[in-house]
């Protein structure tokens, strides 16, 4: 059982938030403390969901029918709160495409990741650039990392934890610091410590 787990099941509920570096971090205020605070999320595995078929919002996929270009006072908000809590993520959308890269520095590791935004408004892809292959050596054999989908992105949340009226890239930057830090404890001992973040209902 984890330090969070353990002390869940006594009932204390500790909030989590993630720095601008990508640092996971207990016990933040809710307000005004430069930490985004940690959304409720899931890790998951298995098939990749495909959005490509499955607007949201009721906007299409295709790169002229994408929410960034449809939509410009969202991607404006989008663009302003993953700057105000990542600042050192950079935009590409130079091919038409919606794009954030930057790295995550768990304290203990740093991971190069692309935050690759959906067309349909749905929740946006994560493949982590450095390092390509996540898993760790376990004698002669190559094990996967958990919470991977087959193609090899990052399953930070279940699809469900996904509100586009509500969430912003930021969200997702932050999950995905949560997976990395996640990993790096399972890389470092074999267990993943963790299967997402439940806070307390309101």
């Amino acid at each position: 059982m984890s330090l969070n787990s353990l002390l869940r099941h006594v009932g204390i509920h500790v909030p989590r938030g993630v720095t601008v570096e990508g640092r996971i971090v207990l016990g933040v205020p809710t307000t005004g403390s430069g930490v985004t605070i940690l959304e409720r999320h899931t890790f998951h595995d298995g098939l990749d969901p495909d959005f490509r078929t499955v607007p949201v919002m009721g906007q299409q996929a295709g790169s002229d029918r994408s929410w960034w270009n449809l939509d410009q006072g969202r991607r404006e908000i989008d663009k302003s709160a993953v700057l105000a809590a990542f600042p050192f993520f950079a935009l590409d959308d130079s091919s038409g495409g919606y794009t954030w890269k930057g790295i995550i520095d768990t304290g203990y590791g740093r991971y190069g990741i692309d935050v690759i935004g959906n067309p349909t408004g749905a929740m946006p892809f994560i493949l982590s650039r450095h390092p390509r292959r996540l898993g760790r050596q376990e004698g002669a054999g190559w094990r996967p990392s958990p919470h991977l989908y087959k193609s090899g992105r990052l399953c930070v949340a279940e699809t469900s934890d996904w509100v586009p009226e509500r969430h912003t890239t930021a969200t997702v930057i932050a999950w995905a610091a949560h997976w990395l830090a996640a990993y790096t404890v399972w890389r470092a001992g074999g267990q993943w410590p963790t299967e997402g973040f439940q806070p307390r209902p309101a």
